[in-house]
């Protein structure tokens, strides 16, 4: 790129990306959340900057050299039983995984918040949303 210009990357994912989906970069100091932009469900935008710094995502240390060095991924972290994927288990939850049992396909429910390892969300997910939902676990 120009020394000291920009430059937006598109990472696509084989996946829908939860709501709750972040991009985290390291560098020297460790790992920091860095802004993207959602282009839909499974393509996410990074503006990356020349700036040989974190806000630019730059993480070579040398401004304006016209490399940018980014080390980053996509982390989801999910919660067991939280099927929409907002961060927190609650009724919404229970519902959504009653209509995948009942046959039923809703969207935007995610598998990795599976609560007993099966790839599945089943009965067993809607109990744990409930046992959540009330205090017992």
């Amino acid at each position: 790129i120009i020394p000291g210009g920009q430059i937006e990357v598109l990472l696509s994912f084989p996946d829908n990306l939860s709501p709750g989906a972040r991009y985290f970069k390291v560098d020297a100091n460790g790992f920091y959340e860095f802004p993207f932009e959602r282009i839909d469900h499974k393509t996410i935008k990074l503006t990356l900057v020349d700036s040989g710094t974190r806000p630019g995502g730059d993480s070579n240390g040398d401004p304006n050299d016209g490399v940018i060095i980014d080390p980053g991924g996509i982390i989801v972290a999910l919660s067991p039983g939280d099927l929409n994927g907002v961060g927190d288990v609650d009724l919404t939850d229970a519902i959504l995984g009653l209509q995948v049992v009942s046959g039923m396909r809703p969207a935007n429910v995610y598998g990795p918040a599976d609560v007993n390892d099966d790839d599945k969300i089943g009965i067993e997910e809607v109990i744990f949303i409930l046992q959540e939902e009330a205090g017992f676990r």
